[in-house]
């Protein structure tokens, strides 16, 4: 039994998928241009649309493994054009591979690959951000590169790769293929900036981990992120832009935006400066449906709910840390001295943890240096902060 390659191509494109079952004006315009563009696939996109479209029953009496040989013998037979099936029988046959089509040509494929990059990122347990004094360049081949600066700089070029200043790396002799996964650890304390070899731009937060390849060889650009980063997509039609986070997968359209998954919060946020977003939950099947923010909105994915909300919002209140101070506007004392003790690498506990929940609005100039923002925060909040010892303060 073989499936030709041509309608697989279509059958494990998310994006397909979602236009044949939750068609948007931007998507019918993404697909129009595609056959335009693509004369010689015209006739098995125009197949596996049919083969979608029949593909819609919920029928439940039949194990996945039946599902599974069924959806592949109806495929076999749709590539045949076979004339001893009739549409009607064709029906009736392919009712049943519903949800084969989905787990098995959709799910295995895609999430596969995904997941795969993202167990990779947890599997990295040697190198924990908020725990080291220097962040970590290390590249594909293995070569491991401590960089010293508080706020550095990363460039990859054509031919190289230049950490502040400083050629580290000549390219030719690494693989360029996007399995071939670069890592950069930014621990508490420091922050970086990135340029990825397609031209797009990478703010790292303190305690952030990205995963990136050398060029982008395929149809995606995909990129793995734990913690905080603000990023400005080079616009590429071709290639979709993927943020992946351990809950969510952020999709760039044309974009500038934030994204905040770090693994002790349990709120995943996504706020979008320009351009548009679709963000979809990891867990999700590729045809579920997607969450699109315009300019302006923030989306909250929720860990243990599992739920998103939208809103609007100042968007200049979720990406300023980028530009060396945080805005705050109402926000709860707690979640401000978590972003101090990512940001400083420190230590912040509270003697009473309902002043935690203090609201304060005001600006914080992040080039201070620790104990003059400590102070600020104070003086804004009317606590009392106490340095216990180097690292460690408490609110009282």
């Amino acid at each position: 039994m073989i499936i030709e390659k041509e309608y697989l191509r279509f059958l494990e494109d998310p994006k397909f998928i979602e236009w044949i079952y939750y068609p948007t004006s931007e998507l019918d315009e993404y697909w129009k241009n595609y056959q335009e563009t693509n004369i010689e696939q015209q006739a098995a996109l125009r197949k596996s649309i049919e083969l979608c479209k029949i593909l819609c029953s919920n029928d439940k009496t039949l194990s996945s493994k039946e599902k599974h040989e069924i959806l592949v013998n109806v495929l076999n037979r749709y590539n045949r054009n076979t004339k001893k099936i009739s549409l009607m029988s064709f029906k009736t046959i392919a009712k049943y591979a519903a949800v084969a089509l989905v787990f098995f040509s959709l799910g295995y494929f895609f999430f596969y690959k995904s997941n795969l990059a993202r167990e990779q990122i947890l599997a990295e347990s040697e190198y924990v951000p908020e725990n080291n004094s220097d962040a970590r360049l290390i590249l594909s081949d293995g070569k491991n590169i401590k960089i010293e600066s508080k706020e550095s700089a990363v460039n990859y070029f054509a031919d190289k790769i230049v950490v502040d200043d400083d050629t580290i790396q000549e390219l030719n002799n690494l693989q360029s293929t996007d399995n071939s996964l670069n890592q950069i650890i930014i621990p508490y304390g420091k922050t970086s900036y990135l340029t990825l070899a397609d031209g797009s731009e990478i703010w790292l937060n303190s305690g952030s981990r990205l995963l990136f390849p050398n060029a982008f060889n395929s149809d995606r650009r995909e990129i793995f992120l734990e913690g905080e980063a603000y990023i400005k997509v080079k616009p590429d039609k071709s290639k979709p832009f993927i943020v992946n986070t351990n809950e969510l997968f952020v999709e760039a359209l044309g974009t500038e935006f934030n994204v905040s998954s770090y693994r002790q919060d349990n709120i995943v946020k996504t706020a979008l400066a320009e351009g548009r977003v679709r963000i979809r939950k990891a867990n999700d099947l590729p045809f579920s449906k997607s969450i699109y923010l315009e300019p302006n909105q923030v989306a909250s994915y929720n860990k243990t709910t599992q739920e998103s909300n939208v809103e609007n919002v100042d968007i200049s209140y979720y990406t300023t840390w980028k530009d060396g101070y945080f805005l705050f506007d109402g926000e709860e004392l707690n979640r401000i001295t978590k972003r101090l003790e990512r940001y400083y690498n420190i230590k912040i506990d509270y003697e009473n943890s309902l002043t935690g929940f203090i609201e304060i609005a005001g600006k914080l100039v992040l080039s201070d240096d620790c104990q003059t923002a400590i102070d600020n925060i104070a003086a804004t909040a009317s606590v009392d902060i106490q340095k216990i010892n180097e690292n460690k303060y408490l609110v009282k």
